[in-house]
């Protein structure tokens, strides 16, 4: 609760848990515990963030997931540590630099870990929202990367193989319908094959009972692509005649 919290902080709780990661950099399920641990007194209140980025903790934490590059707990645990801050203004302030490239980069490494993707695409998706800018950077390819290693596909290769993880379709669809908001970001959704998987999402969300936050980021996502775009409106129809149609109406009855 929030008395214990910042009695964790009032009797320096915070400079021995900085220790720890500092001493034990090797020791994944030290650096795991300490960035849960951390995650959880920003959760549970906000104004801890000041005081947690004072302490080193934003750079503490992004080198342990850069240094563990794969580890799931540490990679799901510090995007989560990430999203955590993108909920408050000027925390969000505070992480943007570091935070972006930390979960962008631990995405890219673990393409198929649901647990980061979901935590990752949850902040990015928020992130997105405070600073539009930011659509450039999360789709900008690093030297050496291949195309199929950035975001975009990643994404929609997360939509494509987990049909039943509603969180994380809300959620890589909130990035990606802010990525096509500007016309490379909505050039690379396309090309990475983004409408068939798209159109198959619509269906597995219409028989799913609530997720209304999925469906609304969906349908928005769509129309984002649809606007003005007569060769995606092509693409999409085939899957509306075939069900899609009546599946989108199903959903509007059902909220």
């Amino acid at each position: 609760d929030s008395d214990t919290a910042a009695k964790v902080i009032e009797l320096g709780g915070l400079l021995v848990i900085a220790a720890a990661m500092k001493a034990h950099e090797d020791v994944p399920m030290v650096q795991a515990e300490a960035i849960g641990t951390i995650a959880d007194l920003v959760w549970i209140n906000a104004e801890h963030g000041e005081t947690v980025a004072e302490l080193g903790f934003v750079d503490l934490i992004a080198s342990a997931m850069d240094r563990h590059d794969t580890h799931p707990k540490i990679n799901k645990l510090g995007c989560g540590f990430f999203r955590t801050c993108s909920y408050e203004r000027t925390n969000a302030d505070l992480v943007k630099k570091i935070g972006v490239t930390a979960v962008t980069n631990s995405m890219k490494r673990n393409p198929r870990k649901c647990d980061v993707l979901r935590e990752g695409s949850a902040f990015l998706q928020n992130m997105l929202v405070i600073y539009p800018d930011l659509a450039r950077t999360v789709i900008k390819r690093q030297r050496g990367e291949n195309e199929g290693d950035g975001i975009v596909p990643i994404l929609v290769n997360a939509l494509k193989n987990n049909d039943k993880d509603a969180n994380l379709h809300e959620a890589a669809c909130g990035v990606l319908s802010n990525v096509a908001l500007i016309a490379s970001g909505k050039s690379a959704i396309i090309k990475a094959g983004s409408i068939p998987v798209l159109m198959r999402v619509l269906k597995n969300a219409a028989t799913i009972s609530g997720e209304i936050g999925l469906k609304r980021t969906l349908f928005l996502f769509l129309t984002l692509l649809a606007t003005d775009d007569e060769a995606n409106v092509e693409t999409m129809l085939p899957s509306l005649r075939g069900g899609g149609l009546e599946d989108t109406l199903s959903m509007i009855k059902q909220h």
